[in-house]
């Protein structure tokens, strides 16, 4: 089952004693649909990384609400899964027991739950790999063993924070198309958050474009393809032109942040 996210005039100031209050975000509003996939870009230190982070629990607001499933998040909830930009993989256990840490944690080590991961491990190409150790991977596959290990607790949500980052170009390319076709299988409510703006247009149903700090969505843009990617789409010219229409607001002083959202559509 998957879950819808709604967030409503979302602010987070930070205060630090002898230091000018610092607000990252202010008056931010988004819905996600269940089993949707927005890719949020932004200028540096816009507030990105926060508003995921708020949305996961791990960042408390001040004002505004954020609903998962209906729900007020105030804590870091069973079922929303994180992946960031390092893989965090632990070197002494293997691909198998990495991708079972989190049951292990809480004493849920099921057969269902070993079923589950043995399978998003074949599909991920990691199948002959279970008893690997980090070390011994590249960090493409490491990054996808760190994917398995996310969706193998079965999550609602999934929040990545630039999780390919780190990448060489060729292989960063690769891990976009399968984290495609993981999500389209798996069918959880994802959040990217991401620098490239070309990988926010290829992975995203839907591109947020935030402002410079304090952060607020100045556009909100649908990407007119279906759900599966390939390097097809990146030929499209309709792909071009929304790739394009990104950058500009990056491109130039942002007085569009003024303007409020506005909706790129066919």
């Amino acid at each position: 089952m998957t879950e819808n996210i709604s967030v409503r005039e979302a602010e987070v100031t930070f205060t630090r004693k002898g230091a000018a209050p610092m607000t990252a975000l202010k008056a931010l509003n988004l819905d996600i649909e269940p089993g949707g996939f927005v890719s949020i870009v932004g200028p540096s230190g816009c507030g990105k990384t926060t508003l995921l982070r708020a949305i996961g629990g791990l960042q408390p607001l001040t004002g505004g609400e954020i609903r998962v499933g209906g729900d007020v998040v105030i804590k870091p909830r069973r079922s929303t899964a994180f992946m960031f930009q390092a893989p965090t993989l632990l070197p002494w256990f293997t691909v198998n027991q990495n991708c079972l840490a989190p049951a292990k944690l809480r004493g849920k080590v099921t057969t269902d739950y070993k079923d589950r991961v043995s399978a998003l491990l074949e599909r991920a190409g990691l199948a002959g790999f279970e008893d690997k150790y980090p070390s011994e991977l590249s960090g493409g596959m490491q990054q996808r063993v760190s994917i398995v290990r996310a969706l193998g607790q079965n999550p609602e949500v999934l929040l990545l924070d630039e999780p390919f980052g780190a990448l060489d170009a060729m292989t960063r390319e690769q891990m976009n198309f399968d984290l495609n076709a993981i999500w389209r299988r798996e069918k959880v409510t994802t959040v990217l958050i991401t620098h490239s703006i070309p990988e926010a247009v290829l992975l995203g149903q839907r591109v947020v474009v935030m402002s410079s700090r304090p952060g607020r969505i100045v556009d909100d843009i649908e990407v007119p393809f279906g759900p599966e990617r390939t390097p097809a789409v990146m030929d499209d010219p309709e792909f071009a032109r929304i790739t394009a229409h990104v950058r500009s607001y990056f491109a130039k002083d942002t007085d569009d942040a003024e303007k409020g959202p506005t909706r790129v559509r066919d």
